[in-house]
C-alpha cells in the first residue's frame, strides 16, 4: 500500500471524525461532495486508534463485519 492512494466522499455540510487524518482535496462533485485522496495506512491507523479508545470507554467492544459506527458531528 505503500505510494498508494485511496479517495473518500464526504457529503456536503459534513465534517471528518475528530482526528482524521488529512487528506488532499481530489475533486467536489456536481452534488457538493468533496472527493479526497487519503494515505491507506493513516486511515487505518486512525481506524485502530478509534478501535482502542472505543474498547477503553466500552468494556469488552469487539468490532466484527456487521459492526456499525455512526459519528456524532455535533451542532
Amino acid at each position: 500500500m505503500a505510494g498508494q492512494n485511496i479517495t473518500l466522499s464526504l457529503p456536503k455540510g459534513e465534517r471528518w471524525p475528530h482526528r482524521f487524518p488529512r487528506g488532499a482535496l481530489f475533486s467536489v462533485g456536481t452534488n457538493g461532495a468533496r472527493n479526497v485522496s487519503f494515505d491507506p495506512l493513516r486511515v487505518l491507523a486512525w481506524v485502530q486508534q478509534a478501535t482502542k479508545e472505543m474498547r477503553a470507554i466500552h468494556d469488552g467492544f469487539t468490532p466484527t463485519a456487521s459492526t456499525h459506527v455512526g459519528v456524532d458531528l455535533g451542532a
